[in-house]
């Protein structure tokens, strides 16, 4: 899906398919793919020809997009942490998802300790690797399961998702449950997030009054569908609404930041590119020797989305809804797979980050 069609990009006819399209490998020995604005109706931005945001996470793939400045150059990252969990605790006002954040909690450590009643402290990392060091791998292997259970609980049901839903989820993760399994896990989940349960109600019923969904930035988008006889495509339109209102809001945020690191990169006369965004991430080509000034400006942004926002909009721009911190993290590494995540705090040793990784 991915290295064939990226192949033909360079060669024309290497595969039994041939390409009518010029190549788009350019002058500057660079695959430039195209970002589109209207790609989508959420207002993400979509890539294509090739499409660089369809990249497996973790496959090796990733390791051939190098720096363009080659040794002088190296990858650095800056993505958006949990935003859209984060918008859907500011959405609904949930006193416990926002206390989550406001303590600095993991939300998804926090959901499955309420949803089978342990402490927080056990679904955490370090317990986790305690226990394979104590020789007990397969209680540790359980307790991460039942994480990636309320993991899929924060994702799904935050937008409108049932116990159905739950279900063909974790199966499609080869976790199987039955459906009357699921109905408990989301009975539990919504019995520790009573405000996230109400806001669902009240926003369906919105979508359901007004034929649209509106995201915090003002994003409509229109739902026929709510109005008319097919039950099915009504539910689903209903999901996808609550869905609009999170995942819109979040996609303009990150818009703005890119608006904004590009502007400041460029006041500072910065070699540096960015060339590339997936959802609430974002990729620069960079040079080592801009690394911190790169840094100051992303590092900024990404943690003070209010003042951006001010900034973008005007100093009367109301930020009064954002009632839940948000916040970034930023990585560098000497291609787009092995990357290393840069401390939050204290002096920055860049030669260390970008010590190159042994190959798998």
């Amino acid at each position: 899906t991915y290295v064939r069609p990226l192949r033909n990009i360079f060669t024309k006819g290497i595969d039994k398919k041939q390409r009518e399209k010029e190549q788009h490998l350019c002058f500057d020995s660079c695959v430039h793919g195209q970002f589109l604005l209207t790609g989508t109706r959420g207002g993400r931005l979509s890539s294509r020809e090739p499409n660089l945001q369809n990249q497996p996470s973790d496959a090796v793939v990733k390791r051939m997009f190098t720096s363009r400045f080659g040794d002088k150059g190296c990858m650095y990252a800056g993505d958006l942490s949990q935003i859209e969990l984060r918008l859907l605790a500011a959405a609904c006002g949930d006193a416990n998802m926002m206390e989550a954040y406001e303590k600095d909690l993991d939300l998804h450590t926090l959901t499955t300790s309420r949803i089978y009643g342990t402490s927080y402290e056990t679904y955490t990392k370090l317990h986790m690797e305690e226990l394979q060091r104590d020789g007990k791998g397969d209680e540790a292997k359980e307790l991460d399961l039942q994480r990636r259970i309320g993991k899929t609980c924060n994702f799904l049901t935050g937008y409108g998702g049932g116990a159905f839903g739950l279900m063909t989820v974790l199966a499609s993760s080869k976790v199987y449950k039955s459906l009357e399994e699921c109905e408990g896990i989301l009975e539990k989940f919504f019995a520790s997030y009573p405000g996230l349960k109400n806001y669902l109600g009240y926003y369906k019923k919105f979508i359901e009054r007004n034929g649209v969904a509106v995201s915090l930035l003002g994003r409509v988008r229109v739902f026929e569908e709510v109005n008319g006889e097919d039950g099915q495509a009504k539910a689903k339109a209903l999901r996808a609404g609550c869905n609009h209102l999170i995942q819109s809001t979040a996609s303009d945020i990150m818009l703005v930041c890119l608006v904004a690191i590009e502007n400041l990169m460029r006041k500072d006369n910065l070699t540096s590119i960015m060339v590339s965004t997936v959802h609430d991430s974002l990729l620069i080509d960079a040079l080592r020797e801009e690394l911190p000034a790169i840094h100051d400006i992303v590092d900024y942004v990404l943690n003070n989305i209010p003042e951006v926002l001010k900034g973008s909009f005007g100093d009367d721009y109301d930020t009064s809804w954002m009632i839940v911190p948000l916040s970034g993290d930023c990585e560098v590494g000497l291609n787009y797979l092995d990357m290393n995540k840069i401390p939050a705090k204290g002096k920055v040793d860049w030669d260390a980050l970008l010590a190159e990784k042994e190959s798998s």
